[in-house]
């Protein structure tokens, strides 16, 4: 069974909003503890972006869509760029943001995954 989980959390310090849009599951499992788990993982994502501050003083805004999948360790496997923003040291800072999280904390065992399946795109917007 496919189970589709999303969160959206601002950071009010660099105004970068990161959402979840896609987690595929082997089996039905906690809805709490897996919510507690994905909000535990954007926190610490949140926690280590930084808004370039080239982009900043031009004025550069975009999104950049990753993909990645979390093992049970919490390490990471697979990152890449789905989409860029266009703007090169936007794509940094986002990749930069999974790299500077790793490691995660373990993926619960009683989620019964081998591994989290993850599409996140991560918005920088000025205000």
């Amino acid at each position: 069974t496919s189970t589709k989980a999303q969160k959206e959390i601002i950071d009010a310090q660099t105004k970068t909003d990161v959402q979840v849009v896609k987690k595929a599951l082997s089996k039905p499992v906690d809805q709490q503890v897996r919510q507690d788990y994905l909000l535990e993982l954007i926190n610490k994502i949140n926690s280590n972006k930084y808004y370039p501050k080239k982009a900043k003083r031009r004025g550069w805004e975009g999104q950049v869509k990753l993909k990645f999948s979390i093992l049970p360790s919490g390490a990471v496997s697979e990152l890449e760029i789905l989409e860029s923003s266009n703007y090169k040291q936007l794509d940094k800072s986002a990749l930069r943001a999974i790299y500077d999280s790793v490691p995660f904390e373990p993926i619960p065992a009683n989620l019964g995954l081998t591994r989290l399946d993850l599409e996140l795109p991560i918005v920088y917007q000025l205000k």
